[in-house]
C-alpha cells in the first residue's frame, strides 16, 4: 500500500543538465530544474533532486515523469539571513514518448499545522491563506512545507491551530515576487509552495491521488 504521508507526482522537462548536489552513505545525488507546465500554460520551475542511477542517461528536453515526495531544508544567505529550500525528492522517473505527454503535477500531504494560518484578501477580492504543514518522514525528519488556500478553503483555515493533523491535495507551484534588501534594492525571489484543491482534517483516504 502507498504512503499518502507525502506524494508528489510530476511530469515535464528538464532544459538543463543535473548538476552535482551531494553525496549521502556512498550514493551520489544531483539537483535540475523541471519545466511543468500548466494547462493555462504557466510553466512552473521545480528544483528537483534524484540519485544518480535514475539521471546518468538523461538528457536536456526528455519528457520525463517523476514520483516522489516534497522535501525541504534551511540554509543560509550570504547576508546571515535563513532560506527554506523546497524540492522535489525523486523516488522513481520514467521517460514519456509523445502518446504518453500531458499535463500532471500531482501533491497529496498529511502532517501538522505550524503555526497560526496568515489570511488576506487580495485586491480581486479573494480570499486567501497561507500556513504551513509538518511532514513526517524516515529517522525523526520533519519537513515544513508551505501551503497556500483559496475561498471557502482560505476561511476555513483561519480556524487551524497549531498541531491539528490536516490533509491536503494539491499541486507544487513556483512564485516569483521582488522584495527590497536591507539597502532598498530590488531582488528577484522565487518561491514554492503548495496551491490547495481540496483540504480536510485528519489522515487521506485511499482515494486521494497525487
Amino acid at each position: 500500500m502507498r504512503s499518502l504521508t507525502n506524494e508528489i507526482i510530476l511530469v515535464g522537462v528538464f532544459s538543463e543538465s543535473f548538476i552535482f548536489s551531494h553525496e549521502t552513505a556512498g550514493e551520489k545525488f544531483y539537483t535540475a530544474i523541471l519545466n511543468v507546465e500548466r494547462t493555462s500554460g504557466t510553466v512552473d520551475k521545480i528544483p528537483v533532486i534524484a540519485p544518480e542511477h535514475l539521471v546518468k542517461h538523461l538528457k536536456p528536453n526528455t519528457p520525463v515523469k517523476i514520483s516522489g515526495q516534497i522535501r525541504t531544508h534551511i540554509s543560509k544567505r550570504e547576508n546571515g539571513s535563513l532560506k527554506l529550500n523546497v524540492f522535489a525528492f525523486a523516488n522513481e522517473m520514467d521517460f514519456l514518448n509523445e502518446d504518453s505527454w500531458g499535463y500532471k503535477n500531482g501533491v497529496v500531504l498529511f502532517g501538522n499545522v505550524k503555526g497560526i494560518p496568515q489570511f488576506r484578501t487580495t485586491k480581486s477580492g479573494r480570499d486567501i491563506a497561507s500556513f504551513s504543514i509538518l511532514v513526517k518522514r524516515k529517522f525523526g525528519k520533519v519537513d515544513s512545507i508551505p501551503v497556500i488556500v483559496w475561498g471557502r478553503n482560505a476561511r476555513y483555515a483561519v480556524g487551524l491551530e497549531p498541531g491539528m493533523e490536516i490533509s491536503v491535495i494539491g499541486r507544487l507551484q513556483s512564485r516569483h515576487y521582488v522584495k527590497f534588501n536591507e539597502e532598498n534594492n530590488p531582488e528577484n525571489e522565487v518561491v514554492y509552495e503548495v496551491s490547495v484543491a481540496k483540504m480536510m482534517m485528519g489522515v487521506p483516504n485511499e482515494n486521494s491521488k497525487a
